[in-house]
């Protein structure tokens, strides 16, 4: 299960961004939403949402790109524009066996 999505440097990003998916239990309200690994609780579903020109978009981009790379397509992300780095730094942490990865 994948519990978080990290980028940095990539499309409108700058800075070091983290989707995180892992579940705040302190409610339980929403409990059938929450899928249990040994100690980790993370989302089975996740919504995004915010204002225009956020960077919703540009998320879903990232995550594409990572997917790219699992399934061996290349690597197509694009720098942040206003950047002088050229580095574009993607992530995920993922839960297995109990154990984050």
């Amino acid at each position: 299960m994948i519990s978080e999505i990290r980028a940095k440097n990539c499309y409108s990003f700058e800075d070091e961004i983290i989707f995180s998916l892992k579940a705040d239990m302190r409610s339980k309200r929403l409990a059938s939403n929450v899928n249990q690994d040994g100690g980790f609780n993370v989302l089975k579903t996740a919504g995004i949402y915010g204002s225009n020109n956020a960077g919703k978009t540009n998320l879903i981009r990232c995550i594409l790109s990572i997917w790219n790379v699992l399934v061996n397509r290349g690597f197509n992300a694009s720098k942040n524009l206003f950047s002088k780095d050229n580095i574009v730094s993607l992530g995920v942490t993922f839960v297995f066996e109990a154990r984050e990865f």
